[in-house]
């Protein structure tokens, strides 16, 4: 795969990690909107595993680091910085799967943001970017951004989310995200 954009410049490459609903995209576009020059996000969301079959939704994890898929996020990643582009694949949170054969084709630009709850949880990610800041977020807040967005962009009700918050959300929380504080260079 060759970008015929990509010079062999290495793009700026700019984590952003935070617990769920911290802030982390509305942080990413207010960035894309104040840096000079061409910037281009995307997100960890995109590497979910999908829920194996038979599992009911309310009872799985996504917010622990199995459910995602480590080896294709370092893959994705490293092509951005190598190459300058790769393909990334498209997840359906309605129907908790990827969408079989489709990808998003994503080019590097000169500022690359990536973000999501776990973007340092892989130590293999960690000396690929140049600048890691973490989302602060109340979590009463956090929460009630979670449930206006679950209920309104993928199809959850009030009830699935605080049952899925209080046994998987928080505990993981304070698990995995909160200990990147400390492998970042900005806590916001």
């Amino acid at each position: 795969m060759e970008n015929p954009n990509h010079k062999g410049e290495k793009p700026y490459m700019v984590c952003i990690v935070g617990g769920t609903s911290s802030g982390k995209t509305t942080f990413t576009e207010k960035l894309k909107m104040e840096i000079p020059g061409t910037v281009t996000h995307f997100g960890l969301d995109n590497f979910y595993n999908g829920i194996p079959e038979g599992i009911n939704p309310i009872n799985y994890d996504f917010d622990h680091p199995s459910s995602l898929d480590w080896d294709y996020v370092v893959k994705c990643v490293k092509e951005i910085v190598e190459t300058g582009e790769t393909r990334i694949p498209i997840y359906d949170f309605k129907t908790h799967s990827r969408v079989p054969e489709k990808f998003e084709h994503l080019k590097a630009d000169k500022v690359m943001i990536f973000e999501g709850i776990l973007c340092l949880y892989d130590k293999r990610l960690m000396d690929l970017f140049d600048l890691k800041i973490f989302i602060h977020c109340d979590p009463d807040i956090a929460l009630g951004r979670r449930i206006l967005r679950d209920i309104a962009e993928r199809g959850r009700d009030v009830t699935e989310e605080l049952t899925r918050y209080n046994k998987f959300v928080k505990p993981d929380i304070q698990k995995f995200v909160t200990p990147q504080m400390k492998l970042v260079h900005l806590n916001i």
